[in-house]
């Protein structure tokens, strides 16, 4: 009974241990995932800013409004990329920092602890010079703890010896090799204060890339459409504003829908229709936007295949147009005319015939 009481409380105790595990590896996932879509939304930004005061700048100057935008969005951007630089440099510096300081402990100790190993060895002194045997490749490859740890140990070894005559080790040597520990502990905890600073830089950075997104969605884009017949800019802006979105292994479609003449149409639902894949048969569910008030739909993440598109709404006739060939990661730009729905009234003779 015992044996088999300790057997269950030892599997509940491996059981817990694994579902902790993976609690862990699952919100260790959806922060990477985060802070990627975080990282894409910056990239997506610096490029749009890139294109317009570079390749696009011409687009950007013909309409003072457009101008207007643009420039406060570089502000955006430029104020994003500098906290994201202040953010990646407190990591890097920190790093560096404790690198050089590992480097300067290692040597000076080994020099040290190497004296010292001579001095018990002419002395007889079997169980400090074992203490004192080290090399400096055993030393630059320890744990940064266990570095200062050692460097501690071997220093309260060392410190009543100084005063003996015949001793190789001065006084100077000794407070230097104090001075590179003193510094090695005032870095093991800079990360604490780093990361309070990382942390308080990147809720900074969320907060403004948040606004620049908003700001890029509700007053850039709505003027960047006034340069829909430019298709070679408008071509490089929805592909650059793709890098933005999560999941580029799906296909995207861009849609714009008009009338005959030309005008946008608004409230138009844009249906990429369920595909089977006639490799594999499996089924992959439809996908759909409704359109914008400047026409635009984007539909995003769907299976890629030779699809067919719908297009429905009030006022409008449903129609499905013909098959797309939408390849895995990227995204298709086409531009739908509707059909109105007319509800032709039927001759008087027949109208007659029917309340008849």
């Amino acid at each position: 009974m015992k044996n088999n009481a300790q057997a269950k409380h030892n599997k509940r105790k491996k059981q817990n241990k694994k579902n902790k595990l993976m609690k862990t590896n699952t919100t260790s996932i959806t922060r990477f995932a985060n802070l990627k879509h975080f990282l894409l939304q910056i990239a997506m930004l610096g490029r749009v800013v890139t294109m317009l005061f570079g390749k696009w700048v011409a687009v950007k100057d013909s309409l003072p409004g457009f101008r207007a935008v643009c420039d406060k969005l570089k502000l955006l951007v430029d104020a994003i990329n500098q906290k994201y630089d202040d953010y990646r440099k407190i990591i890097k510096t920190v790093a560096q920092q404790k690198k050089q300081a590992r480097e300067a402990l290692s040597e000076a100790g080994f020099v040290l602890m190497s004296s010292c190993r001579t001095y018990a060895q002419q002395n007889n002194m079997d169980a400090l010079a074992s203490k004192m045997d080290v090399n400096l490749s055993g030393l630059l490859g320890m744990k940064y703890r266990d570095l200062i740890a050692l460097m501690n140990n071997a220093s309260q070894e060392i410190f009543p010896l100084i005063p003996q005559a015949d001793f190789n080790i001065t006084q100077g040597a000794y407070d230097d090799l104090q001075s590179k520990i003193a510094d090695a502990q005032s870095l093991e905890n800079g990360p604490k204060s780093a990361i309070e600073q990382r942390k308080s830089i990147g809720s900074q950075l969320l907060v403004d890339t948040k606004a620049a997104m908003d700001f890029f969605n509700n007053q850039f884009l709505p003027l960047a459409t006034n340069f829909r017949t430019n298709n070679a800019f408008w071509y490089d802006l929805v592909i650059t504003k793709r890098i933005g979105k999560t999941d580029n292994r799906h296909s995207a479609l861009f849609a714009h829908c008009q009338t005959e003449v030309g005008e946008s149409v608004y409230g138009i639902t844009v249906t990429v229709n369920e595909f089977t894949d006639p490799a594999t048969g499996k089924t992959y569910r439809a996908a759909s936007a409704t359109s914008d008030p400047n026409g635009d739909a984007e539909v995003i993440e769907f299976f890629a295949g030779n699809r067919t598109v719908t297009l429905s709404g009030p006022g409008i006739e449903t129609t499905t147009y013909p098959a797309i060939p939408f390849e895995r990661g990227k995204a298709v730009i086409k531009t739908f005319t509707v059909k109105p729905a007319f509800n032709i009234p039927a001759p008087e003779e027949t109208r007659q015939k029917v309340q008849g």
